[in-house]
Formats: structure tokens, C-alpha cells, sequence
């Protein structure tokens, strides 16, 4: 069985917060490759939190030294810690042409899971390419992901998918801190139409998310979620919440360049592969990416799934290579 299929498994039995370990690990191996896969609760962990485990592990395992993070602060403790007044706001989302997502119905128990990559020199050319037109290749991702997931879904041919990014705030808040924990902000992308120019929808997206990428504005989103949760909403209420401010059918998960070793001794390894994770919201497609090597590896989870949406967009992303 392929290593995709244990993650749809792992997938398929969520975790209750309430009785379940909130971390699990099953190891696959035929006696010359193994493949780890870790799963943990949202609650305990980020998709940065599982690279800095899974780099632990394979640490622990060769008998090198883990080194404890030296700022173990949660990001609500370094929120308070912070004295820092609100200097600008995000664009306030409205739903006057973009109703809220529905959720997927609840019998659909088990999602898919494909994968795809994108070779070094490739990753280096639009990278390149990118930072030529203006943008970010986060931002080209996203335009090729909306791109595509519109052309295979004809009712969004005219309002073009909204696209969710979650934001790391360890950079921005907590100096790069290694430590496990949920460190993430988001923003969701609505976009009226698509531009003629693939690189304009790619410089949308991008200047959308680099809004939330203000200090200022990350503390106002942390400190606005736990406004919200204080007053104990009910999980209907949650939901709803979630859906008018969040809600995407495109949850663009990227863990950009990964900077851990690939030796641990005898052990080498050889790619990361997610995040894979679910909002629950109806036809969402998870597109997790993480650079390993030079190597863009590209993980698609979806419930609902659509089916070619990878080659898709790798189809109109690596169009744009001049001369490819």
C-alpha cells in the first residue's frame, strides 16, 4: 500500500482532543526506505512545528543532541508580552458577492491524497521569475492553483475560488522560535475576476497575504480570535465564524524552504511531504508545499477532491518559464 493511503487512513479518525493522544507517528518501512507519518492536533502543533519534530526524531534516533527551544511562550503569552498599538487593518472581508462556504456533508468520511513536485532548476526559474514580475512564488502558486481549480470547476469560470493562506508568526513575533505549538495567523483572498495576466493575479494574492504579514496586524488577528472565543460560542456559531472569515475552497498550506539538515547519520532524509489538513469546508482542496533540496513537493488532500487539479496548475505555472 502506498504511503498516501496510510495518510488517508490517518486522516479519516480525527483526533478527540478530549481522550486521544493529541500526537501520533506510524512508521511504514520495507527494510531499505521508511516513510514516518505524523499526525497531531491543530491545538499542539503547525505544520512548522511537525519539520522541527520530525527533524528531532531523526536527531534523537542517531544519538545527536535536541536542543529545547529557548522561547516557549504560546503566541497568545507573546501577544500579551507585547505593548504594540494597532497601526493598520486588513481590508474588512464582505460577503455581499461571496456568501460563505458551506460545509462538506458529513458522510463523506475519507479524503484523497495525490502528490506532485517541481524540479530544482524549475523552483529556481520561478523564484527568479517571481521577484522579476513583483510578487512571490507563494503568490504564483496561489494565481496557478485558482487558475486551475476554475477551469476544472465551471461554476467558479466567473468568481474565481477563494484561496485561505495560513501566516507564520514565528518570524514576525517570536524570533524564528523552533518550539511546538500553533503559531499561525491566515488570510483568505477573495478576487473578483481573474486578470488577463497571470503575473497581475499573482501580485493580487501576494499583496493580500503580505498585509498579514505586518506585526501589527498579526498581534490585531490574535488578539480578535480570542475576542471572539471568549464568550464561549457554541460549535454552530464557531462554524459559522469560520466559514464568513475564512471560509476558501483553496487552502494553500506552504512551508516554503525547509532549512534542516537531510544526513542524520546512516539515515538520510530524503523529502517532507504536507501539510495535509481539513477545514471541513465543501469542495476544499488542501495543497500543502514544502521545499526539501531544492525540490517543491506538492501534497493535495482533499475530501472532495477535484480530480487533475495538480497537473493542472503545474501546467499553467511552469508555462510561464520562458523557453521551458
Amino acid at each position: 500500500m502506498a504511503w498516501t493511503a496510510y495518510v488517508e487512513d490517518e486522516l479519516s479518525q480525527p483526533i478527540d482532543a478530549l481522550v486521544d493522544p493529541l500526537i501520533r507517528l506510524k512508521l511504514i518501512s520495507d527494510g531499505s526506505r521508511s516513510t514516518l507519518i505524523l499526525t497531531m492536533h491543530h491545538s499542539v502543533g503547525d505544520g512548522p512545528s511537525a519539520v522541527h519534530l520530525i527533524r528531532d526524531i531523526l536527531r534523537a534516533t542517531n544519538g545527536q543532541m535536541v536542543v529545547v527551544a529557548a522561547d516557549p511562550r504560546s503566541l497568545e503569552q507573546a501577544v500579551d508580552d507585547l505593548s504594540m498599538p494597532i497601526k493598520s487593518f486588513p481590508p474588512v472581508r464582505t460577503d455581499a458577492l461571496f456568501p460563505p462556504p458551506g460545509y462538506r456533508p458529513a458522510d463523506i468520511k475519507k479524503p484523497q491524497v495525490r502528490i506532485g513536485s517541481v524540479a530544482r532548476d524549475e523552483v529556481t526559474a520561478l523564484r527568479t521569475l517571481a521577484r522579476e514580475q513583483g510578487t512571490t512564488l507563494h503568490g504564483a502558486l496561489s494565481a496557478a492553483a485558482a487558475r486551475a481549480f476554475a477551469a476544472l470547476t465551471p461554476q467558479h469560470a466567473v468568481i474565481p475560488p477563494r484561496v485561505f493562506s495560513p501566516i507564520d508568526a514565528r518570524r514576525r513575533l517570536l524570533e524564528n522560535t523552533e518550539n511546538l505549538g500553533a503559531y499561525i495567523n491566515a488570510v483568505t483572498v477573495d478576487t473578483l475576476r481573474f486578470s488577463d495576466v497571470f503575473w497581475e493575479d499573482a501580485r493580487h494574492f501576494s499583496s493580500k497575504v503580505g498585509l498579514f504579514n505586518d506585526p501589527d496586524v498579526l498581534v490585531f488577528g490574535v488578539r480578535g480570535v480570542r475576542a471572539a472565543l471568549a464568550g464561549n460560542p457554541t460549535v454552530a456559531e464557531t462554524a459559522s465564524v469560520w466559514a464568513h472569515v475564512y471560509g476558501a475552497e483553496i487552502l494553500m498550506t506552504n512551508l516554503g524552504p525547509l532549512e534542516i539538515p537531510i544526513a542524520f547519520g546512516d539515515v538520510t532524509l530524503n523529502g517532507i511531504w504536507g501539510p495535509a489538513v481539513s477545514t471541513g469546508i465543501s469542495q476544499e482542496q488542501t495543497l500543502g508545499f514544502a521545499s526539501l533540496g531544492g525540490t517543491l513537493r506538492i501534497l493535495h488532500t482533499s475530501f472532495e477532491p477535484i480530480n487533475g487539479l495538480v497537473e493542472a496548475m503545474l501546467d499553467i505555472l511552469l508555462g510561464q518559464i520562458p523557453n521551458r
